[in-house]
């Protein structure tokens, strides 16, 4: 399309530039004839006689096909769009195969190196404000995310482990199975990693300046998918890279990203369904929506929870501290601050449903979104401390993270004597006592390692 739109812009410019140039012919015919030729006035009138290219019926198809490629096939749900990064460099059982061959190419780029390193350059040399948004990185974001394979909800394991036992499958066989998954997994994430994709999830993190975005979305979507596991070599790709450039802007914007994060609002819940009962539908006032990024704020704090998958040390040190950085950002405080945010305007919600006999339908989303949130933060400061983490213990335990607790300990008494008495809300019942499960855990972690020098009285 590019060499065909070259020759007709060059077609375009003979016939306008040469005409300009020949509109007043020199004094003897002579010169007219050697700047125009007979050969190029037949191709400039051709020119003008020709079918403009949005007229032509190829073109036409072409057009049509990049809108469905990319409506049908880009934009829909995973029908295999993965495949592309296989096809760019190699897939598991090729690389299984050629193990035992001599490496004469290593080290040549190929083509999806080539992509990862156009779109870090992109991130880096982005100084006039936030990254604007880049519709072929975030597809292929996607598509590089897909190709780790999809993340299991927890407790599908559990599950699938008790269909196994019920059956006459070979736990032998089940476990080879297993460890194949895993060293596919692992495969998938280095082969990214190798091409430079964990540094670019930080530079297009950095780029974001604390603004969210789909675009943000999409990195860290992609973060998730090749930390899924706790993966050592990118946990420290990722930590090696930001302790050697210093850079102080992923964290301020993790920071920033965290603030962006919302909760629930009582005052906008209660205008909208105000605006409900008097019809104004979902383009008027009651399209305001509670916790709309509640999907984001769960990606942003399962990204920060991965990087310490597995009793990371160092991670976990450097997310409280970042050494040598002329700025420090303390992401367990911010962490923090966002959850006691969220526990109060929980709060502010039970408030007004106490004097009810049951929670209605539009109540019941709006917990859900929230519980899972606060879930998904609780698991983050886990896995921030477990190890132990010393550090990120006292910090912990000098922060307002004991309010945030007080104000649970208080919602789970008595949401759960509210809940417990119509069959209606078990469901919302049982979210709550997942929440109070990953609370406890959290408390236990702060007492990990703690057995022998218990933790002050003003600690606890």
């Amino acid at each position: 399309m590019e060499a065909v739109s070259g020759i007709g812009i060059g077609c375009l410019v003979l016939a306008d530039g040469g005409g300009q140039q020949a509109c007043t012919p020199p004094a003897s015919g002579v010169g007219w004839r050697k700047l125009l030729s007979f050969a190029r006035k037949r191709a400039a009138i051709a020119c003008l006689r020709s079918v403009p290219f949005y007229n032509i019926r190829r073109h036409r198809a072409v057009n049509l096909f990049l809108r469905t490629y990319q409506e049908y096939w880009l934009s829909d749900e995973n029908i295999g769009q993965e495949v592309v990064i296989e096809d760019l460099t190699q897939s598991f059982e090729e690389a299984e195969s050629k193990k035992k061959e001599a490496e004469e190419e290593e080290g040549k780029p190929d083509q999806l190196t080539q992509l990862v390193t156009t779109f870090s350059h992109k991130a880096t040399t982005e100084h006039t404000g936030v990254l604007a948004e880049d519709p072929l990185y975030m597809t292929y974001a996607e598509i590089m995310a897909k190709s780790c394979g999809e993340e299991e909800e927890e407790g599908e394991g559990d599950e699938g482990g008790g269909e196994e036992e019920g059956g006459n499958e070979d736990p032998a066989a089940a476990l080879n199975e297993q460890e194949l998954e895993k060293q596919k997994l692992l495969f998938h994430q280095a082969r990214l990693a190798n091409r430079g994709v964990a540094e670019m999830v930080l530079l297009h993190v950095s780029a974001a300046r604390g603004q969210p975005s789909e675009m943000v979305m999409m990195t860290l979507k992609l973060g998730i998918a090749i930390l899924r596991g706790g993966n050592v070599d990118v946990q420290a790709a990722m930590l090696n890279y930001l302790k050697e450039k210093k850079d102080a802007s992923f964290f301020l914007s993790i920071s920033g990203l965290m603030n962006s994060c919302s909760v629930l609002d009582l005052d906008a819940f209660e205008r909208n369904t105000k605006a409900e009962g008097l019809g104004v539908g979902a383009d008027g006032c009651a399209g305001e929506k509670n916790m709309h990024d509640a999907e984001f704020t769960c990606a942003l704090f399962r990204f920060i929870q991965l990087t310490c998958e597995g009793h990371n040390l160092d991670w976990q040190n450097y997310l409280r501290t970042q050494a040598g950085n002329t700025t420090t950002v303390n992401v367990i405080n911010c962490t923090v601050d966002y959850l006691l945010r969220l526990q109060e305007s929980i709060m502010d919600f039970y408030w007004h449903y106490s004097s009810k006999e049951i929670i209605d339908p539009a109540g019941k989303s709006n917990f859900f979104k929230a519980i899972g949130v606060a879930s998904q933060v609780f698991n983050t400061l886990t896995e921030v401390i477990q190890g132990p983490c010393v550090g990120n213990q006292q910090t912990l335990a000098h922060s307002r993270l004991w309010d945030a607790v007080g104000g649970f300990l208080f919602l789970f008494a008595h949401m759960q004597d509210k809940l417990s008495k119509h069959s209606s809300q078990v469901d919302l019942l049982k979210e709550l006592l997942n929440l109070q499960k990953d609370m406890v855990i959290m408390m236990l972690s702060m007492l990990e390692g703690k057995s022998l020098t218990p933790l002050p009285r003003d600690e606890l």
